[in-house]
């Protein structure tokens, strides 16, 4: 044995070199390690308000996909269900996208789309959203399962790990006590020890197995079994299932035990490389070298920690023994010493060519949650390597091993465990594709109380428990923080008072809401001023999100050629009216009645501008702006920030949707009610500190608005 040892100190240039030469010739590829699929773009998308049900659910991902378990299953608001399998959900050879006809849904109200995927990195990727058809209603899908099969596949994974830990810990000991006498002990220890940790990587194994599958009725399922053992990460788990077993039963087994030793470290080395096949290595751009590296790293650290694991109850079984025997665990502790440096220098190349691959800049370490969690498992590491360093020069000064430091060695060892296994579950900082991001569910709306405007806030503006904030905003601009605002909400039993606490510069409380839609009037008795009318708000649980209405809306605003505004101005006080009719690309004639003022007229023909008083005579100037006037110019979608759609209505006969978005710009909330078959806007509402507006339009493209440029006395024209 001690050949043996002198050989792995002789080569372990030669393996330090090999191994630094092909992490070199990774460097030289392109690195982005993409790790975890994730959903790029859903059809319908998330919180959708539509007005009839889709042909189709369709999933995007950012990699091939292979739904298992309950795979994608729609759940309809009457509490119809469909579940599709792998073979027919499918829409594009690639399999980066799953598709769900919907043909036998009608039904109205929020549906729930649920569905669970395995990417190339063996990862369960769960998730849920929800549309609505007509109007929301309380979503019907109790019973979700998705994170507890994410927590189930994270155990799995550390419970695997520390199996390879005890296996290969307690393999290399054995090699470590390779011919030396009075080691009876210590083999019998250390083989209790390997069949345990066979065991325990069987029951990871089954787990992952579980996790996948969603719950234990799908396994007995003999098709949802053969489509689960039909991805690449069902068959490497099951397959790492059977290893284990077969690893176990060799350990049980009356063989010899140079043959016994040798079976179970190839069994352990093919767990170690089908972990790494279900790993971050196998999403990256060169999986046959990351695959290998990842092996190697595995291997070279739980053999560390394992074989450090595994001392502890050798050294406690020979302190009441003989000196031979603790002369033997004495000396088995200085061959594993020797033949832990070259091992100490794998694991950190691999672990520097993982970091190169995984991170992609020194910030990410404590900026990103996988970077957070990187330093503290190198962290941990240090602590160990300290710890075990102690330990071992105080067994080899006074063959005696500390119970406290052996505590706290398992400790550090156990945390070590567990931010691999973190890090494993979370994706790397080097994904350069962004998922389909969450839709924020708060809603803010924005309505005046007589001088006041009212900013309403609820959060998370679904069904159940919601904070529901008021800001008051005098017309100057300055918030108003010393008023008694009441909520009034309309409900089954009449009308319920709630006055808010105030909370500078809020007024809040807390309501449950169920999914139904809710009238609210809100009530500002402020300190110089007496009753005023409430704001109120029609409001739909749960609220929709949507961003793609804008986007249309501007560019069905924009090809028009015709059209009037009607819009109604006013700060609380006296209300200014504004009759407005377009002609594109550059004319408009607008007339303004002040309440006790006389009207005013204006015609703007490109880069001149038209004025008249109470039917006088015209006078003509530039247009104040650099740049010609032009029409139509809307950009809704450009700035609107919390596009919320709150339902659809109908204006005029014409069934609309109704959308709620805030322009920072302009520091001003928006209402829309947008034409559902031409996505024109019918009416619109305004509001901002002092300035609260609402508008129609009509008359969209009619032949009939011809502006012309009006008769003007040339000595009433100005200059240039």
């Amino acid at each position: 044995m001690l050949q043996v040892m002198h050989g792995v100190k002789q080569h372990q240039r030669l393996l330090k070199a090999l191994l630094l030469l092909t992490i070199i010739v990774g460097i030289g590829f392109p690195r982005k390690a993409l790790a975890h699929a994730i959903l790029l773009d859903a059809e319908p998308s998330p919180n959708a308000l539509l007005d009839q049900v889709p042909q189709a659910v369709v999933l995007r991902f950012s990699e091939p996909v292979d739904p298992v378990g309950t795979g994608v299953i729609v759940i309809a608001p009457d509490g119809q269900r469909l579940q599709l399998d792998a073979a027919r959900s499918r829409s594009r050879p690639d399999q980066t996208e799953l598709r769900v006809p919907l043909e036998a849904f009608t039904a109205q109200g929020t549906y729930v789309v649920r569905y669970s995927v395995l990417g190339r990195d063996g990862h369960l990727i769960t998730g849920r959203y929800v549309f609505s058809v007509g109007h929301p209603s309380a979503p019907q899908d109790h019973g979700d399962l998705s994170r507890w099969a994410t927590f189930l596949g994270a155990w799995a994974r550390l419970l695997h790990l520390l199996a390879l830990a005890l296996l290969f810990g307690a393999a290399t000991l054995l090699l470590c006590a390779y011919r030396l006498k009075e080691t009876r002990i210590v083999r019998a220890h250390l083989q209790i020890i390997a069949r345990r940790g066979a065991l325990v990587a069987a029951f990871a194994s089954g787990l992952m197995l579980i996790a996948y599958a969603g719950n234990l009725t799908t396994l007995p399922n003999p098709e949802a079994l053969r489509q689960l053992l039909a991805t690449r990460p069902g068959a490497v788990w099951s397959g790492s299932f059977l290893l284990a077993l077969f690893c176990y039963g060799i350990l049980a087994a009356p063989l010899p035990a140079p043959v016994q030793l040798t079976l179970s470290i190839v069994s352990a080395t093919a767990l170690a490389l089908s972990r790494a096949a279900v790993s971050h290595a196998a999403a990256t751009d060169l999986p046959v070298l990351s695959i290998p590296v990842a092996t190697v790293h595995t291997i070279g650290a739980t053999i560390l920690i394992g074989s450090s694991l595994a001392l502890l109850p050798v050294l406690r079984a020979t302190q009441g023994q003989t000196d031979q025997a603790r002369a033997a665990a004495e000396q088995l502790i200085r061959r594993f010493a020797l033949a832990a440096v070259p091992l100490a220098e794998l694991v950190t190349l691999s672990g520097a060519y993982g970091l190169w691959t995984n991170v992609a800049a020194p910030e990410d370490l404590w900026n990103t949650p996988y970077g957070r969690t990187l330093l503290m498992k190198l962290a941990a590491v240090f602590a160990f390597t300290a710890v075990t360093g102690i330990l071992t020069l105080r067994w080899l000064r006074q063959q005696r091993a500390s119970l406290q430091l052996l505590r706290l060695k398992a400790l550090f060892a156990f945390l070590i465990l567990l931010a691999a296994t973190i890090l494993v579950m979370l994706p790397p900082t080097r994904s350069s594709l962004q998922p389909l991001p969450a839709a924020s569910t708060a809603l803010t709306l924005a309505q005046n109380a007589g001088p006041y405007l009212v900013t309403l806030r609820i959060d998370p503006a679904q069904p159940g428990t919601n904070r529901l904030s008021v800001k008051v905003t005098a017309p100057n601009g300055t918030t108003v923080d010393n008023a008694r605002v009441t909520l009034e909400l309309a409900t089954s039993n009449g009308p319920r008072l709630v006055e808010l606490q105030r909370s500078s510069p809020f007024y809040a409380t807390t309501i449950d809401l169920t999914a139904n839609l809710w009238s609210m009037a809100v009530y500002v008795l402020g300190p110089d001023t007496g009753e005023v009318p409430p704001a109120r708000f029609q409001i739909p649980i749960p609220v929709p999100d949507t961003r793609a209405l804008l986007d249309l809306t501007d560019k069905a605003m924009n090809r028009l050629q015709a059209a009037e505004e009607r819009t109604e101005l006013t700060s609380g006080g006296p209300v200014v009216k504004t009759v407005i009719q377009y002609r594109a690309p550059n004319q408009a004639a607008y007339s303004v009645l002040v309440p006790g003022r006389p009207t005013t007229e204006t015609v703007i023909i490109g880069d001149r501008r038209y004025d008249r008083v109470a039917g006088g005579d015209w006078t003509m100037s530039p247009w104040p702006s650099s740049t010609p006037f032009r029409w139509p110019t809307f950009r809704y979608a450009q700035t609107a920030e919390d596009v919320r759609l709150l339902g659809i209505e109908s204006i005029e006969g014409i069934s609309c949707y109704k959308i709620a978005f805030y322009d920072p710009t302009s520091e001003t909330h928006y209402r829309l009610w947008i034409g559902i078959d031409d996505f024109l806007v019918r009416r619109y509402e305004m509001m901002a500190p002092g300035h609260y507006m609402i508008g129609r339009f009509d008359r969209f493209d009619d032949p009939e608005i011809v502006l012309e440029v009006p008769p003007v006395d040339p000595a009433r024209a100005s200059g240039d």
